[in-house]
């Protein structure tokens, strides 16, 4: 990623182009870049309500996401 704004509707791409994945993505919240139902395409972060926002970045305040690579190993 270059400077500019971060890439919420790319991201769940980014990640697997990269062999990682979200670990402890809260429960019920849009993942950004995910379509939701009501729209005809994905506005990235903007699509998350209120409380998908709180949850989101509760669990970025207490590091509850991790970023994990995941190997042929952990695959099987």
């Amino acid at each position: 990623m270059r400077g500019g704004n971060f890439p919420w509707k790319t991201l769940p791409i980014l990640l697997g182009n990269h062999g990682c994945i979200l670990r402890n993505y809260p429960d019920n919240t849009l993942m950004p870049g995910e379509r939701r139902t009501t729209l005809a395409q994905s506005k990235g972060i903007h699509d998350l309500t209120l409380r998908e926002w709180s949850i989101l970045v509760d669990a970025l305040k207490n590091n509850l996401l991790t970023l994990q690579h995941i190997t042929d190993h952990d695959a099987r």
